[in-house]
């Protein structure tokens, strides 16, 4: 079961934690060598690190799916 959650909805602790994660990958400069790898990449760290995964909707990410209410609460309270 997931807990889905718009991104708009918790938008400052994405940012930060989105921020955070690119940091964490070697800054923007690196990021920036692939485009497509580089969504894949991110894609899967935010699995790993924050138990989230973001999901498209036209090409962006709209959504992140935790993998319970208690992970997006976490969440929330650790980028607030």
């Amino acid at each position: 079961m997931t807990y889905r959650v718009e991104i708009n909805d918790c938008l400052s602790q994405f940012r930060r934690a989105h921020e955070a994660l690119i940091e964490r990958c070697g800054g923007p400069r690196y990021l920036t060598r692939g485009p497509l790898a580089t969504m894949f990449v991110m894609e899967d760290n935010w699995c790993k690190l924050y138990s989230a995964r973001p999901v498209r909707k036209n090409s962006n990410w709209k959504y992140l799916d935790f993998k319970s209410e208690r992970h997006y609460t976490l969440f929330v309270l650790k980028w607030s």
